[in-house]
Order: C-alpha cells, then sequence, then structure tokens
C-alpha cells in the first residue's frame, strides 16, 4: 500500500521541474512552512502530491501580487480563501496606487510651480474677512502643534462639529524649537468653554494674505513656508500690519481638527501682506 502511495508521488526534484521552478526554492518553502511535503522518508526524502503544484503555483501568484512570505504564511494559517486574500491585497493596491498618484501629482505641481515663479508653491492674494476665536498662547516646538490643540480642545463643554482650527505665529523668523504661537478655534454658535478655562477670545480684523493649501503630512510645512516668503520677497509685497499675528495656518474642518502627519490634512497657509 506504502509503495503505491509513494508511486503516485513526486519527489522534490520531480515536483520542481514539473512546477517548473526549482528544488532549492522548493526546499525553502518548506522550511518557510507554506508548502510541506505530504511525506518524508527515513532518508529524509521529500515526496510531494501532484495537487501541490497547484497549491505552489497559487502562492507564487500572492507573491507576484506583494503578499509577503510572512503575510502568506499567516493567511494559511488562518485558513483564508482565496477570495478573502484578494479582496485584502486588492485595498492595499488601492490605497498605494492612491499614494503614488498623490506624489505624481505632487510632482507635477511643484515642478509646474518652479517653472512659473522659482518657488515650490504658487500662492492666490486672498481677502479674509474679520472672525472672532478662542485661543491659547503656546511657546514650544512646530512638534507639539497637534499637542497644543487637544489641550484647546479639552477646554470645551460643548464644541459643534467641524470646526476650523487655525495656530497664529506672532513672529514670521523660523523658530522650530520656541515658536510663540496662538493655538486657536474660529468661533462658532453653540461653542461654550468649561467653568475656568484657560482659553480667551479675539476679533482678528480683516486682512489680505497670499495663501496656498497643502494637502498632506505636516512634515513639509515649514519648508513650504520658507517658499512663500521667498514668493514674498519676489513680488515686493510688504509684510501687513496691526494684525495680531505675523503668520497663520488653517486646518480644513473635515480633517479632525489638527494636524496629524499620518493622515491626508489640508492645510492653507496664510502670510499676511499689503497691497499697494
Amino acid at each position: 500500500m506504502m509503495n503505491a502511495m509513494s508511486d503516485n508521488l513526486l519527489s522534490a526534484g520531480e515536483f520542481a521541474r514539473l512546477a517548473r521552478t526549482t528544488k532549492r526554492t522548493i526546499l525553502w518553502y518548506d522550511q518557510k512552512g507554506i508548502l510541506k511535503p505530504v511525506r518524508v522518508d527515513v532518508s529524509g526524502y521529500r515526496f510531494y502530491a501532484p495537487r501541490q503544484i497547484l497549491d505552489f503555483q497559487s502562492v507564487s501568484l500572492m507573491r507576484r501580487l506583494g503578499f509577503s512570505i510572512a503575510e502568506i504564511v499567516s493567511l494559511l494559517k488562518h485558513d483564508h480563501s482565496m477570495r478573502h486574500l484578494f479582496e485584502q491585497q486588492r485595498g492595499a493596491l488601492e490605497r498605494q496606487i492612491g499614494q503614488l498618484q498623490r506624489m505624481l501629482d505632487d510632482t507635477n505641481r511643484y515642478y509646474a510651480n518652479l517653472q512659473a515663479s522659482g518657488t515650490l508653491v504658487r500662492p492666490e492674494l486672498k481677502r479674509v474677512p474679520s472672525f472672532d476665536m478662542y485661543y491659547i498662547m503656546r511657546q514650544g516646538s512646530y512638534a507639539r502643534i497637534k499637542d497644543y490643540h487637544d489641550e484647546l480642545r479639552s477646554q470645551f463643554d460643548v464644541l459643534p462639529g467641524n470646526p476650523v482650527w487655525l495656530t497664529a505665529f506672532m513672529t514670521s523668523r523660523y523658530q522650530p524649537a520656541r515658536a510663540e504661537m496662538k493655538i486657536g478655534v474660529v468661533c462658532q454658535p453653540g461653542m461654550h468653554l468649561k467653568p475656568g478655562a484657560e482659553a480667551r477670545t479675539e476679533t482678528v480684523p480683516s486682512y489680505q494674505a497670499l495663501a496656498c493649501t497643502h494637502v498632506g503630512s505636516t512634515t513639509l510645512l515649514s519648508l513650504l513656508w520658507q517658499e512663500l516668503g521667498k514668493y514674498r520677497r519676489q513680488q515686493r509685497l510688504p509684510s501687513a500690519a496691526g494684525l495680531p499675528f505675523a503668520d497663520a495656518e488653517f486646518y480644513a474642518p473635515d480633517t479632525s481638527g489638527y494636524p496629524d502627519p499620518n493622515d491626508s490634512l489640508a492645510t492653507e497657509l496664510h502670510m499676511p501682506v499689503t497691497v499697494r
């Protein structure tokens, strides 16, 4: 009975030839627990069933589609169906394609901006109407802006959905470690501070600003601020006076209200200027 079964099995070498791969690959898959032989004899020779060629081709397909060895081992261990595997990988590939498309769009935009103005940005001149804001004063690093916004958020009993958050910088100088900032949120009906809250209110008068929007990680914002300042100097536009801050950045209301380097945050940079 054993001999009859062995006659229907394939040695590792035979299996490799039929699967159009190498014996070394087959043995490596065995070591990784992906493609185990159905029998190992007393001499250590491995034997495989002919149907395992299809298993090998399935694993090869998953590798071609970007699955790692660790992912394949985990998926096989949990007995996921091929449909489940493909659905999972399709989602991952779609996210990668989206990231690559954004990188291409950013590259094209920055290239076009450099050709047009010699800077990475091509801002618009925007008139900003007067608005009221709640704010707290903080001095610290740019990296802590998210933490400061969390502090301000915690001071509200009632906070309507999708408020507009902002960071107002008291000087245009590049101070990544000890910047003086107003951490703010634009006032809306229904907002209510907790008793004893630190936040104050302030009216910002109408102003004109060079404005540009960046979508993506906040890690590039310092560079874009430098480019925006370079553009302002090229256009010979003096900085505006009489405002309660030098520059400000506003965060899109549908992005949870504060910067997150891992999120597709939309940040609008405002550099107030005087137009003669």
